[in-house]
Order: C-alpha cells, then sequence, then structure tokens
C-alpha cells in the first residue's frame, strides 16, 4: 500500500512539474489568440496620445476563446512619424462599449518596453507592427466581448494612426463586422461609430483549470505507459 501510495505521488508529481513548466512558458508569451487581419494600405485612423494631438483612441471588438482568460499581450500595425518609433504605449481594455458611451474599463496603463518592428509604408508613413507584453496579465471571461485600443504616447509631436484592415490573416472571432468605435476630445467625437476595421491583436494565455487538466492528462499518459512495460 505503501509503495502505491509513493507511485501515485510520484507521477502527480511529475505531472505538475510538467503543468508549472507549460505554465511558465505560457506565461512568457501568450498565444495570439484573436487578430482582426494585416494592414491593407488603405487608410488609417488616429490612435495617439501627447503627439500633436493630445488624445484620439480608435477601439476594437475582441473576445477570448474557451480556455482562455488572461491576456498577456497587444499588438497594433501603425503608420507612424520616426518621434513615435520605441515611445511608451498607452492602451485600455474594456466593456460594454457602443455609440455614445465607453462603457466599463477593465483595465488600462502607460508601458515602455513594446517592439516596434517596420512591416511596410504607405502614405508618407513607415509602417510599424507593435507589440506589448503586458506588466500584469488582465483576466477576462472567454467568449465575452470587450474592447481594446492602443495609442503610442508623444513627447508633444509626432502622429500615429492605426492600420485599417481587409481581415487579411484573421485570427479569433468577432473579425470584421465594422464595430470600430473612436473617442477623442481633440477631434471633438465621443464614441463614434467607425466603418472600418483596424489592425490590432490580442495574446492570452490558457486559464489555470485547463492547465491542470493537461496535467492530469499528462498523469494519466504516465499511469498507461507504465502499465504497458508490465
Amino acid at each position: 500500500m505503501k509503495r502505491v501510495s509513493s507511485e501515485i505521488m510520484r507521477r502527480f508529481t511529475s505531472a505538475l512539474t510538467a503543468t508549472v513548466v507549460l505554465m511558465n512558458l505560457a506565461n512568457a508569451a501568450g498565444d495570439l489568440v484573436w487578430f482582426n487581419g494585416r494592414f491593407d494600405n488603405r487608410e488609417g485612423r488616429a490612435s495617439e496620445r501627447n503627439t500633436q494631438v493630445s488624445d484620439a483612441r480608435t477601439y476594437e471588438d475582441f473576445s477570448l476563446p474557451s480556455g482562455y482568460n488572461q491576456v498577456t499581450g497587444l499588438l497594433g500595425q501603425f503608420y507612424l512619424t520616426p518621434e513615435l518609433v520605441g515611445r511608451p504605449v498607452y492602451w485600455e481594455i474594456r466593456q460594454s462599449v457602443s455609440r455614445g458611451t465607453g462603457g466599463t474599463l477593465i483595465a488600462s496603463g502607460t508601458q515602455g518596453g513594446a517592439t516596434y518592428a517596420v512591416i511596410g509604408s504607405g502614405f508618407g508613413f513607415t509602417i510599424y507592427e507593435i507589440r506589448m507584453k503586458l506588466d500584469t496579465p488582465v483576466t477576462l471571461a472567454s467568449n465575452t466581448v470587450y474592447w481594446m485600443t492602443m495609442a503610442p504616447v508623444g513627447n508633444g509631436g509626432g502622429r500615429a494612426f492605426v492600420c485599417t484592415t481587409s481581415g487579411a490573416g484573421a485570427i479569433g472571432a468577432p473579425t470584421g463586422g465594422i464595430n470600430a468605435i473612436f473617442d477623442s476630445q481633440s477631434f471633438d467625437f465621443s464614441w463614434v461609430p467607425v466603418a472600418d476595421n483596424f489592425s490590432y491583436g490580442v495574446q492570452a494565455i490558457p486559464e489555470p483549470a485547463s492547465m491542470l487538466a493537461l496535467g492530469a492528462g499528462l498523469a494519466g499518459l504516465l499511469g498507461l505507459r507504465r502499465r504497458a512495460r508490465k
């Protein structure tokens, strides 16, 4: 009986160790679970802070797929002037955004350390994909609609426009649908629908319950393998 209990504990420890490793790997980056599509070089919409414009934000709606409940990173494809390359990024995640209302602010912040990768050019601007890992993951419900924005933060100059997309390379849901919202005191717009889609994305990690289920599955596989050997 003692040997059986010891074997069970050993299997559980092995599975738990594997689960912790997998969770650490997921926390390092997260999966790209929603992406509204690659830039189409058609248009852009202001999404910026403290540039030549004091404040403008363009939002898109997204949801996390089943099994995911923590947002670890955001990305956006932007037309940028040189002054904004490498600058901190302001971000928000909201719920229940609609015409005339910003709904409920779930989380927001301004962070440095985002990566800026050149992915194209257009209209006299260089197009950058900005990727940022959130300092603290944001816990959300899966299969629920939320809204996100990103806005490079300037030092009193430059411009930033999030790129429109026709949906090429889109991942997850919802994508398309022309559901964007624009809010800017600078331009005297208050939560106004926009007839375009924009190149934003969300990275997330699986919820702990899913990782533990994976660990339990690993434990079962270990048991089957040992029984097969005997």
